[in-house]
């Protein structure tokens, strides 16, 4: 395993601690561009209550997609429409 994939395995394992501690379900985290949080099961409300939660803004009227900041790092949530 290289160093990146063990930040992003604790990035991941971290955001998905303090989501639980708000009754949030776990996402899949990239890290490649900004931070962002995958819902591989395309439920509408977990990406929902994870945008609550981090303070996200919806991107359209279809809740596919949260985006904002916090302090000035990119936050996106993802809901993934086709569950993978």
């Amino acid at each position: 395993m290289s160093w990146q994939d063990a930040v992003r395995g604790g990035v991941g394992a971290d955001l998905n601690e303090l989501g639980s501690r708000h009754g949030c379900a776990p996402l899949r985290w990239d890290l490649d561009s900004g931070v962002i949080g995958i819902v591989t099961d395309g439920d509408p409300d977990v990406a929902e209550k994870w945008a609550k939660v981090l303070g996200l803004d919806p991107v359209g009227a279809d809740g596919m997609e949260y985006r904002g900041y916090l302090e000035d790092i990119p936050f996106t949530i993802r809901r993934n429409g086709n569950g993978s």
